[in-house]
């Protein structure tokens, strides 16, 4: 699995080298890290909201187990 980690953290950087161009007036350019930890850095909106535990328990209930189906684990293998 660390191989591929590897590669994916490779091109994530090699991505964020490179900048988005605005669109339409409506979409903000820039780079997609800074596009997405912090918006406001280009005039653009936050959608993200606060969620607590619970809010994830009941979502958890209501589509049923965090476990992925294919058996694929949530903790990291360094």
């Amino acid at each position: 699995m660390s191989v591929i980690r590897e590669e994916l953290n490779r091109v994530a950087q090699h991505w964020n080298l490179h900048t988005i161009r605005q669109s339409n007036g409506e979409m903000p350019g820039g780079r997609p890290d800074v596009l997405f930890f912090l918006p406001e850095e280009r005039d653009a909106i936050q959608y993200k909201i606060a969620s607590d535990e619970s809010d994830l328990e009941v979502a958890e209930n209501l589509r049923g187990t965090r476990n992925h189906p294919l058996g694929c684990s949530s903790k990291l293998e360094r």
